[in-house]
Parts: C-alpha cells; structure tokens; sequence
C-alpha cells in the first residue's frame, strides 16, 4: 500500500459511502467481508488516512493470512482528500501469504485467484479479473 493521490493510501470505500470508515470498518470488512453489493464499474471513494496501521486493521489481517479476499481493481483515480475516488473497473481474489503495514506504506503478498463469490454478479466478461459470482437464472 503506497499513497496514490493527495490524502489516500489505496483503501477503498467498497460499501459505497464518502469519507473515513473508520479503522473498526475496515477491519470488520478485512476479518468477516463488506455486506454490500457493488456493481461494476463504479467510482468508489477512497477513504483517507493511513487505516492499515491501526492495532484493528493489524489483527484483522493476521486472521486472513492464508486465506483469499477480494480486492477491487481500478484503472483511474479523481479527486483528493475525502473527495478522492477510484474508478472501480472489477474485483481480483488474492490469497495473503503475509503482509507488512508500516508508515505510510506497506505491502501485502501473496497470489491472485479465481473465486467464485456469491452475489448478483454481472453477465460480461469486460471487468474479469478471476472473481465470479453465482446467478441463479429461472
């Protein structure tokens, strides 16, 4: 995680709201998944400040290391400060083998995965980075 444009590091507001989260929201959506439906593509606030140093966040992610979470892809970014959006162009699985947060940066690794999420999901093949989801068609 580096900072992208003035006042965001790259955490995205994937519940579709405009301003900070908070650390206990972003650890939340890390540890048990954001209960929201996103469609793309979309533009999606950033959330501003350096969320993933915060004790919470940390824990959160030591939880999931090992395990696959989804992470939006953007192509192009506007704005700054609490303004500051990504445009959301799909969603990627990645499998954390670790991560390291610290100052205004971080990194976390591991590898990309086809998932196959559950939701209402989208019938093109344009925003397709390895993560479906399942439609039941009557």
């Amino acid at each position: 995680m580096s900072k992208v444009g003035p006042g965001s590091f790259q955490i995205v507001n994937v519940d579709g709201s405009q301003g900070g989260a908070g650390q206990g929201i972003l650890a939340d959506w890390i540890a048990n998944g954001c209960s929201c439906e996103t469609s793309t593509p979309t533009w999606l606030y950033g959330d501003p400040g350096a969320k993933f140093n915060a004790a919470a966040v940390k824990a959160a992610m030591d939880t999931r290391v090992g395990t696959t979470l989804l992470f939006p892809v953007y192509d192009t970014t506007s704005g700054s400060g609490s303004n500051f959006q990504y445009h959301v162009i799909g969603f990627a699985g990645f499998n954390i083998s670790s991560y390291s947060f610290k100052g205004n940066g971080g990194t976390i690794s591991g590898s990309f995965v086809k998932v196959d999420w559950a939701g209402s999901g989208s019938n093109s093949a344009d925003n397709y980075f390895g993560a479906t989801t399942t439609q039941l068609v009557g």
